[in-house]
Formats: C-alpha cells, structure tokens, sequence
C-alpha cells in the first residue's frame, strides 16, 4: 500500500505493507547485530530492549521519535526514524498486540 502526504512544496510517499511483525528481544539477535547496539551496556538494559527487523536492518524500538501533532504522520504513525533529511522509517505499535509493529517507509518529493 502506498498513499501520498501533500506538504507545502511537495508530497511525502509513504510504503507500507500493513504487515504486524513481532518485536524480538536481545537474546534473538545474532552476535553480529547486537553489536550495533553496543550502548545497552548492563544486563538489565538488554532484557527491557525491543527490536525490529526491516528491509534488512535492526531498529531499536526505544530510537523512534515519538510523532507530534504537527507532524504528517500524525494520527496514522507513533514514530519516525530518520534515515535522510528526506526520508526515512515509520512505526506504529499494534493496539490489539503489544508485541507486534507495523513498519513504513517514507520519502519527500519535491
């Protein structure tokens, strides 16, 4: 699915496929991703930290910026990741499954 955002100077595409994915916990990712995350230093850092895989990359939950009411995105997405000044990631947490996400991407055309 994908549905278009006008803004002042142009619109902001955003893709999804509405599909719920189910977190993972620390303990589920390979040695080679938890290294990217070197800043969950103590134990219990890593047992309260909630992780998404998408399109071939690890987000942590807790890194999203929470959307705003003047964001595009509000009403529709809980949080933004930034991947360029143009684009980036989207989530919104699942209201009937606490541990299951729904992921977007989006970009600015001019």
């Amino acid at each position: 699915m994908s549905y278009s955002i006008a803004k002042d100077n142009g619109t902001i595409e955003v893709r999804t496929n509405n599909q719920a994915r189910l977190m993972i916990y620390w303990w589920d990712l390979t040695d080679k991703e938890k290294s990217n995350f070197d800043y969950l230093e103590s134990e219990e850092d890593k047992s309260v930290a909630n992780f998404i895989r998408y399109k071939n990359w690890i987000y942590d939950v807790s890194e999203f910026m929470h959307v705003t009411k003047d964001s595009p995105f509000y009403g529709k997405w809980d949080g933004y990741s930034n991947d360029s000044y143009f684009s980036g990631t989207l989530v919104r947490f699942d209201p009937d499954d606490s541990d299951r996400v729904i992921m977007a991407s989006y970009y600015a055309q001019g």
